[in-house]
């Protein structure tokens, strides 16, 4: 295993790594956008 990390969990990682870089650099307006752009379905899984 080359991350240390299952795949689900290293995608899980990945996604909110990209979710904390679009936050800090206010590529999107609301919370909502980040989380559909960075492949969460439904916000709720996102918070």
């Amino acid at each position: 295993d080359l991350t240390g990390y299952p795949p689900a969990e290293f995608i899980r990682r990945m996604r909110l790594n990209q979710a904390h870089n679009f936050l800090q650099n206010g590529s999107f307006t609301t919370v909502a956008e980040v989380a559909y752009a960075v492949g969460f379905k439904n916000v709720k899984y996102f918070s």
